[in-house]
């Protein structure tokens, strides 16, 4: 899975993988192709959700507590 979503365009570091895995492989640590799919989708909208929020290129957004779950419920 590293390998597939480093070829998408995802360099992430172990702890968010590690999240990732949890979130989406089954208890056997595998993947199906439509949890992968629902796991490249969700990067790909939180990607853009942060460059959308951060247009000076900083590395950092401030969001209030409405924002932040507004924006992890997507």
């Amino acid at each position: 899975m590293r390998m597939a979503l480093k070829e998408a365009g995802f360099n992430l570091n172990n702890t968010i993988f590690q999240l990732l895995v949890a979130r989406y492989a089954e208890t056997d640590m595998t993947l199906d192709f439509d949890n992968f799919v629902a796991c490249l989708m969700r990067l790909e909208m939180m990607f853009r959700v942060f460059k959308k929020l951060d247009p000076h290129h900083s590395g950092f957004i401030e969001l209030d507590f409405q924002q932040w779950l507004n924006f992890t419920m997507i």
